[in-house]
C-alpha cells in the first residue's frame, strides 16, 4: 500500500476517515507492513504484505463463502471444461465492453470482486485502479495480485473487505467494475448502495457477465444449486429485479446482452443460432440493443449493466 492511499480510507469501526500508520516496514514500491491506526476510535487493521485488511465483522455468507473457496482450493488442482471455458468468455466480453471506453484513462477504478486482480492490472496500465475482495489466499485471491502486477508492469491498491460495507471515503472514484462477482453480495441493495456513496457524482458502474434468471431455465441451474450446497452464495435474480435494484439505488442503467454473445452460443452447441447472431444482429447496434432485454427476460443468461450515478442538482 502507498502511503498516499490512506486518505481514502474509511474506518469501518466509527466510519471515520483518520487513520495513521505505525510500525511500518517498506520497500522500493509501498508500505509493506503495518498498523492502520484510526486515531478517532483507536481500532487498529492490518497491513500484510502490502494488503489492507480492513473489516470489523464478516457476515455469515461471507464466511461460509470463504470456507468453500478454502476447501475448494485444497481439493482440486486443476478447473474443470465449464470453469475454463466460462473464464475465458467472461474476459473476452469484459476486455471488449471496456475497449469500448473511449475515455478510460487517468480514473479513479474501484474494482469489487476482483480475486486475482487480472482485470484491475490491465486497466492500470492507464488508470488509478484499487482491487478489493474478501478472499485473498493464493492461487485465486489477492494474494496473487503481485503476479498479475508484475506481468502487466503496473501497481494497484489491494483491499481486503465486504463489498457491503465498503471501506472508502465517499466519491472517492470515477468509476467501479464488477466482474462476475455481484452476485456473490449478501446483500444486493446495501452493496449498490455503498457504490452509489463511493463514486463521483455521473461517476459510471459497469456489471460484466452478470448472471440472471430468465422464464426457461437450463442444466446450468443445477450446477448452481449444487455450488450454493458448498457454501457459495451464488444468488441469482431475473433481469428486471436487478435493473430495479441499480435504479433504486441511484443509478439510470440499461443491460446490454454480452459483447461475445455469438461465442457464448457457440461454446453451448448452438452453432446455427451463433451463425445467425454473427451475421444479422452483432454489427447492427440498434437491433443488438433492442433484443437484449426480450432475451434476458425469457432465457437465463449473463448480460453487462452499464449505469451512472445521478448527478446531483
Amino acid at each position: 500500500m502507498k502511503e498516499s492511499f490512506v486518505k481514502y480510507l474509511l474506518c469501518p469501526g466509527c466510519r471515520n476517515s483518520n487513520f495513521i500508520l505505525e510500525n511500518k516496514t517498506e520497500d522500493d514500491r509501498e508500505v509493506r507492513d503495518a498498523d492502520l491506526v484510526c486515531q478517532s476510535c483507536k481500532k487498529v487493521y492490518a497491513i500484510k504484505r502490502g494488503l489492507i485488511f480492513l473489516y470489523d465483522t464478516l457476515s455469515p455468507e461471507v464466511l461460509y463463502e470463504r470456507e468453500a473457496y478454502a476447501k475448494d482450493n485444497a481439493t482440486r488442482f486443476t478447473k474443470d471444461d465449464r470453469e475454463v471455458r466460462m473464464m475465458q468468455l467472461s474476459r473476452e466480453n469484459a476486455f471488449s465492453v471496456l475497449a469500448k471506453e473511449n475515455d478510460l484513462k487517468t480514473k479513479k477504478i474501484l474494482e469489487l470482486g476482483a480475486a486475482n486482480a487480472w482485470l484491475s492490472s490491465y486497466l492500470a496500465k492507464s488508470n488509478d485502479c484499487v482491487a478489493m475482495d474478501m478472499y485473498y489466499e493464493k492461487p485465486n485471491g489477492l494474494e496473487a495480485a503481485e503476479e498479475n502486477m508484475k506481468t502487466n508492469n503496473v501497481f494497484l491498491e489491494r483491499v481486503v473487505a465486504d463489498m457491503i460495507d465498503l471501506p472508502f471515503i465517499n466519491e472517492a472514484f470515477d468509476m467501479v467494475i464488477i466482474c462476475a462477482a455481484l452476485h456473490h453480495s449478501s446483500n444486493l441493495a446495501t452493496t449498490l448502495n455503498e457504490i452509489q456513496r463511493v463514486l463521483k457524482d455521473g461517476g459510471k458502474l459497469l456489471l460484466l457477465n452478470e448472471p440472471s434468471n430468465g422464464m426457461f431455465g437450463t442444466n446450468e441451474r443445477a450446477i448452481i444449486d449444487n455450488d450454493m450446497v458448498e457454501g457459495f452464495n451464488e444468488e441469482r435474480y431475473s433481469i428486471l429485479t436487478w435493473l430495479r435494484y441499480v435504479r433504486q439505488a441511484g443509478f439510470q442503467a440499461k443491460a446490454y446482452l454480452p459483447d461475445n454473445m455469438s461465442s457464448v452460443l457457440s461454446s453451448r452447441n448452438h452453432n446455427f443460432l451463433a451463425a445467425l447472431w454473427r451475421s444479422s444482429f452483432e454489427k447492427i447496434k440498434f437491433i443488438k440493443s433492442f433484443l437484449s432485454l426480450p432475451i434476458l427476460t425469457v432465457f437465463d443468461g449473463f448480460f453487462n449493466i452499464v449505469a451512472i450515478k445521478a448527478t446531483k442538482r
